[in-house]
Order: C-alpha cells, then structure tokens, then sequence
C-alpha cells in the first residue's frame, strides 16, 4: 500500500483472504478502502492476485493494472498497461521474464521500486529467483539488466525482505554477474 495525501495505490493484492491485511495498512496510513485509486497487479499468479476480486468489490473508486500479456489470465475489469504510463506518479516498467506481463513499478521521486517477483531478495542482497518460476530466464535476466540502468535506493520485492539503501548498486552488480 503506497500512499499519497488523501490517496493509496496497492500494489499485487496478495494471496487470496489478503484484503483485511490491506484494509489495516491502509487505516494505518489513516486511510480506507475509499479511498485508493489504483490498484496494479506485478503479475497474474496467485500468490500476488489472488485477492484481486475482495479488494475491488472494496475498493470502489479503484481503476486496476496489469500487464497486457498477463490479462487473459486475470479475472475482472483490468486496464492493460504496456510500460511508460504514469499510474499514481509512478511510471510502470516492463520486465516479462517471470511471466510475459510481469511489470514493475518506479516512484523516481521517492526512489522506489517495487518489482514483484523480477528480482528476490536473500540474506541481505539481490538474487534471481529459482528458475523453475519463471517463464524465459533470458527475457528476465533482460528485465533485470533495464532495472539496473535506473537510479532507486529502496527495493520492494514479492520474495524477501525490502532492501532500503543502495539497491540501485546491488541490482546493478547482479545484472552484471550475468555477463
């Protein structure tokens, strides 16, 4: 949940049973269900969509996102993104690989990305996920190096704790490990 004044976005819904855990960081942002305005989903599995249906019968003035390739598999009323738009004063980012949808997103001004599950964290640091996840680990090993090109400090990930300073670097040294 990122908030913004009298407004929220929510980013990947969960697993299903997810939406009072999003309606309590929500009221502790002083805010409810009322009055989010997006909703973007990463990616079409379960474990990030899988309350997407509770938390728009909720979130009634919510438009939700996900990425075009992802849609079919989605149920609801979603708005295909492609990468480049501007939801919330975010800019979605295009990183297929661990499914041909899958989109991140980039607060420039806050210096945060949140990437779902095109990057996990581990002990600390950056890794890829296990392979077997994953739809073409060449597409994502891509994704990861267009991550790498762009300036963020704070990393939110669907596998792993955040990483807060300097996870720009760290992505950059994983993407270059790839060779």
């Amino acid at each position: 949940v990122l908030g913004r004044g009298n407004s929220a976005a929510i980013v990947d819904t969960g697993v299903p049973g997810s939406a009072e855990a999003i309606g309590q960081a929500l009221a502790e942002l002083g805010l409810n269900f009322n009055d989010v305005a997006h909703v973007i989903l990463t990616h079409n599995h379960q474990d990030h969509a899988g309350s997407i249906g509770e938390v728009l019968a909720q979130a009634v003035n919510a438009t939700a996102y996900a990425g075009e390739a992802d849609l079919g598999s989605i149920p609801g009323a979603m708005t295909g993104i492609g990468g480049g738009e501007d939801i919330f004063g975010f800019e979605m980012l295009p990183t297929p690989g661990h499914t041909p949808g899958h989109m991140a997103v980039i607060d420039h001004q806050a210096g945060l990305l949140v990437a779902g599950d095109a990057i996990f964290t581990e002990a600390g640091g950056v890794v890829e996920g296990p392979e077997r996840f994953f739809n073409d680990v060449a597409q994502s090993r891509d994704s990861i190096r267009a991550l790498a090109a762009l300036t963020f400090n704070t990393l939110l990930v669907g596998h792993g704790d955040p990483i807060e300073q300097g996870a720009d670097s760290a992505i950059a040294a994983l993407a270059e490990s790839f060779g």
